[in-house]
């Protein structure tokens, strides 16, 4: 997914000004997310980056959509992207410090996929080190901030690696959020975990419900139900 766009079904994501471009893991993310947690209330994107995560929901969910984005450049593109869509009227974008952002409302849904390495090698560019590292949002942080923006009975879903959500599940814990349901995804039966997706509520369950997504079977095709999940979206699905 290198390319500086990348055309889905009812939508195109434009890629050259933002570090962080379409991967598979975060497309997995907002289709999972747009189906199994449909909402028509308010949705917040904590570094919602191209716009993609609402775009994708708002081409399944009826809700109203904020994102918001520190990067000047990844702020423009989501612009471009969101303006040139169908669902322009029901999504916002403020180019916004999350530590610092304030709302007269809470919001039902908050989604992100934060920073993946807050202690790990940076990479050599200062834009990508932004957006793949923690040394300005940290989990700390987004756990702070999901305390102050979530409603009472709402929900907030991440992906991360499974080292880092663990630290997050801790965190979210500490300010009252619990684990209720987490999507583990690996390449194949065969790979260790990629990604946990993680959904988080106010709620504490004894027993949070656990499921794995297989994105490809060992020839390489892509598993039955990764296809059923992103049909609504790859254009060779």
């Amino acid at each position: 997914m290198g390319n500086d766009y990348f055309r889905f079904k009812e939508f195109t994501i434009h890629q050259t000004r933002c570090a962080m471009r379409v991967t598979t893991d975060a497309c997995i993310l907002g289709a999972w997310v747009a189906r199994e947690i449909p909402t028509a209330g308010r949705v917040l994107d904590i570094g919602s980056g191209t716009g993609l995560l609402m775009l994708m929901m708002a081409q399944q969910m009826p809700a109203s959509f904020t994102g918001v984005e520190l990067d000047d450049a990844a702020h423009l593109e989501s612009r471009l992207n969101i303006d040139h869509s169908h669902w322009a009227e029901r999504i916002t974008v403020m180019k916004e410090d999350i530590r610092l952002f304030t709302s007269d409302v809470s919001y039902d849904l908050i989604v992100s996929n934060p920073p993946f390495y807050q202690d790990d090698l940076r990479r050599s560019g200062t834009a990508e080190n932004l957006a793949m590292h923690g040394s300005e949002l940290t989990l700390p942080d987004l756990a702070a901030a999901v305390d102050r923006l979530l409603t009472g009975v709402g929900q907030a879903v991440f992906l991360l690696p499974p080292h880092r959500m663990e630290v997050l599940s801790n965190l979210m814990r500490e300010v009252g959020l619990y684990e209720k349901n987490t999507l583990s995804v690996r390449h194949s039966r065969n790979h260790a975990m990629l990604r946990k997706i993680t959904v988080f509520s106010r709620k504490h369950f004894e027993e949070p419900g656990m499921e794995i997504l297989d994105i490809r079977e060992s020839d390489g095709a892509y598993t039955d139900d990764f296809r059923a999940l992103m049909r609504p979206y790859y254009l060779f699905l």
